[in-house]
């Protein structure tokens, strides 16, 4: 009761009190997400990385993903990133959250934002975490694994030899990885990531 009654609430104004409390208390928010170490919070989801690398790896080799990476422009390109991004986090907040608790009288309180807040940031940060990992390992494998006769005439289209092809490719592996990982990841146990968080 004492800690209750230190929670604050609202009733009809929930999205403004969501705001608000999200400003209020962006430090504590923060805090948590650190102690919660996005890195750590990967490697506590082997399946989510299992299942994004099998997919990418298979990619890589194919010539089509090539093709895609030499002609697409950056802008689609950011816009698919951010779309993965957006998918990714939502399918693992609705994994691993916790469940929204009310008041007694059905208000919403100031400890639920701030949890929800902090939960949805942290598997955000690890999304980002992964994100730049596999973009990272699938750049290097695009520049140093493939020869370069391969890569000049694998591609229908123009050669994809420059670093922009390539950070393009890593771009478009690197969001079907998290995206096919936030289902894998789906799959991993809740205990486990909810102990982190």
């Amino acid at each position: 009761l004492p800690l209750e009654s230190l929670d604050a609430v609202t009733g009809s104004r929930k999205t403004a009190f969501a705001i608000n409390t999200i400003v209020k208390r962006f430090p504590a928010i923060l805090r948590a997400v650190v102690k919660a170490n996005p890195i750590t919070l990967v490697g506590k989801l082997p399946t989510m990385l299992a299942t994004a690398l099998s997919v990418i790896i298979v990619l890589i080799f194919a010539a089509e993903t090539w093709d895609y990476a030499g002609e697409v422009t950056p802008f689609k390109i950011t816009l698919f990133a951010l779309f993965s991004f957006g998918v990714s986090v939502y399918v693992l907040y609705r994994a691993f959250a916790f469940d929204a608790i009310l008041s007694r009288d059905g208000k919403l309180m100031e400890s639920t934002v701030v949890t929800t807040a902090a939960t949805a940031l942290s598997l955000f940060s690890a999304v980002a975490v992964l994100f730049f990992a596999l973009g990272g390992v699938m750049w290097l494998v695009a520049e140093t694994a493939f020869p370069e006769t391969l890569k000049e005439t694998w591609s229908s289209m123009d050669p994809v030899t420059t670093v922009g092809d390539h950070a393009k490719l890593s771009v478009f592996l690197a969001s079907i990885g998290i995206l096919a990982g936030s289902l894998g990841g789906a799959a991993d146990s809740r205990n486990i990531v909810r102990n982190v968080l």
